[in-house]
């Protein structure tokens, strides 16, 4: 199997089996990276998270004190904004790690083959930048949206009736945002403009392929999560039924070692979400935008040049 096309028109199929086969393809620097960027940041993140549920009593049978802590609201506080913020700077460092191996695969001959940090490091660290500044973009529409809706709530809660399919309908052309702005190099309001343009024509497209993949996604998620799932269903049992006054060192350890499992997993289990959505963009670009044929034009003096250097070092040789 030679090297996968990146701008090339593809049906629903065809978008859904090249993701597969740039997995099949791929998987062992996409799992070496994700290890070597992902794993560390998912041990502290994971720390976090499993001292946000013992500080709050999120358990849903018992509260904090169950597990030897005093429920204190400028701690809950505190847990919750780091587990916010961690969540949302993995999953930017997430996507950008992803668009990046994208990225790689196409400028490079040889694909991923043979990549190094050097390689990485250039392209990860501005992507990263572009991925914050258009989720900062979106956040603040969505704000502005939510605020509207809120508004037309108050007059009215019929309103909602009309308000949320709108809404959803709005947010489902918004996925192109990101391979929008990170493959190429136009200003930010421009780049979000023109994806979203792309992704209202490619609309039932988007619809389809991100719920067929979430549903993979999820389904993989649950296994990674269940051992954490159960480790957190025991405790609160155990603590509910007042068999113990705080968490063992043991079962602290695990609960740990699960969450993760249960993080670093659904990193994992999501690789197929960006990278279905990079070749539908792809799809998009090429089937609208003309990007291949408009390459070539722009080369064609370059392609000229080339074969007269060819030429003239032939007739030196002769």
């Amino acid at each position: 199997m030679g090297k996968i096309q990146f701008y090339k028109q593809r049906t629903f199929s065809e978008v859904v089996t090249t993701t597969f086969d740039f997995i099949r393809e791929n998987w062992r620097p996409i799992l070496t990276y994700m290890v070597y960027i992902l794993l560390p940041f998912s041990l502290v993140q994971a720390l976090i998270n499993n001292e946000f549920y013992k500080v709050s009593g999120f358990t849903g049978f018992a509260q904090a004190a169950s597990y030897g802590y005093e429920t204190n609201e400028v701690s809950v506080i505190i847990y919750a904004l780091a587990m916010f913020l961690f969540n949302i700077v993995g999953m930017l460092l997430y996507y950008s790690l992803v668009f990046t191996l994208i990225e790689l695969y196409n400028r490079r001959v040889d694909g991923l083959s043979g990549i190094g940090w050097s390689d990485i490091r250039p392209i990860l660290w501005p992507f990263f930048r572009k991925a914050l500044a258009i989720s900062l973009v979106i956040s603040l529409g969505i704000f502005i949206i939510g605020l509207v809706t809120a508004l037309f709530v108050v007059v009215s809660p019929w309103t909602l009736v009309a308000t949320i399919p709108a809404i959803i309908a709005v947010l489902i052309p918004l996925t192109f945002a990101y391979p929008g702005y990170l493959y190429t190099k136009d200003k930010l309001l421009g780049s979000l403009s023109h994806s979203f343009a792309l992704g209202w024509r490619c609309w039932l497209s988007i619809f389809g392929v991100s719920l067929l993949t979430g549903l993979l996604s999820g389904v993989l998620q649950t296994i990674t999560s269940m051992p954490f799932q159960l480790t957190f269903l025991f405790n609160a049992i155990t603590a509910s039924n007042g068999s113990s006054e705080s968490m063992s060192p043991m079962m602290s350890f695990l609960f740990y070692l699960f969450g993760v499992l249960q993080t670093f997993g659904a990193y994992i289990a999501s690789t197929i979400i960006p990278l279905s959505v990079s070749y539908l963009y792809a799809h998009a670009k090429e089937k609208y935008d003309g990007v291949t044929v408009e390459s070539d034009i722009e080369n064609f003096d370059r392609l000229g040049e080339r074969e007269q250097n060819k030429e003239q070092q032939g007739d030196l040789f002769i």
